[in-house]
């Protein structure tokens, strides 16, 4: 995802869920740069981020498979939507239960600063 490229404001909306921690956390700034640029103004972005610092972790057998986890603090995280371009409507903490472990994310509502798109993209 850190390297796929759209045209400026294509889409009314981006989500990611369950996604962005599988990506080292020091690119997360750009990515989410980038997802604001390919979003038109006044629209949304809704996504699931890990909670926690964690700079990176690799679990050797997760469901079966190597897995890379890297999250910031939900302060840092929100920082970053911010001076990417989003304004935060709503970012709440849900803990889910993964085979009998709690584990707790950061689901983060933001919608790109500027003023909406009054008539529809051309087809």
């Amino acid at each position: 995802m850190t390297c796929l490229t759209f045209t400026r404001a294509c889409f009314d909306a981006v989500s990611a869920f369950y996604s962005l921690m599988h990506i080292p956390r020091q690119e997360y700034a750009a990515l989410f740069r980038a997802i604001a640029s390919w979003v038109h103004p006044g629209g949304w972005f809704l996504a699931t981020l890990g909670l926690g610092d964690c700079a990176a972790s690799v679990d050797t057998n997760w469901l079966g498979v190597p897995m890379y986890w890297s999250s910031f603090d939900r302060a840092t995280s929100l920082r970053l939507l911010c001076n990417a371009g989003f304004v935060v409507r709503r970012a709440c903490e849900e803990t889910a239960d993964e085979d009998g472990v709690a584990v707790t994310f950061l689901w983060v509502l933001g919608r790109r600063e500027g003023r909406p798109r009054l008539s529809p993209p051309p087809v």
